[in-house]
């Protein structure tokens, strides 16, 4: 490994020379972006209501009782495990 590493820089010198030049740039870019300050995440609006994502939107045309009943699996479930909190 060490020859081809002498190789590599005998035939190719400016390679570790771009190398340096590369990373200082990305530094410098990684720099700006921090400088910029906290990332801001704003909800999309289409006029004057906002946008809901997919799951939201399944989650209310469900309605409120869909997310309060329980399955049949679960229920089964919670008839296996009996009482879960001493009395």
């Amino acid at each position: 490994m060490e020859a081809f590493e002498d190789f590599r820089k005998t035939a190719f010198p400016w390679v570790d020379t771009q190398n340096k030049r590369d990373r200082l740039e990305h530094i410098k870019l990684l720099e700006q972006e921090v400088r910029k300050g906290v990332l801001g995440v704003t909800p999309l609006r289409e006029g004057n209501k906002a946008v809901r994502s997919r799951m939201k939107t399944r989650i209310v045309q469900a309605g409120p009782s869909a997310a309060v009943k329980p399955s049949a699996d679960m229920k089964k479930l919670y008839a296996k495990l009996g009482s879960i909190v001493p009395t």
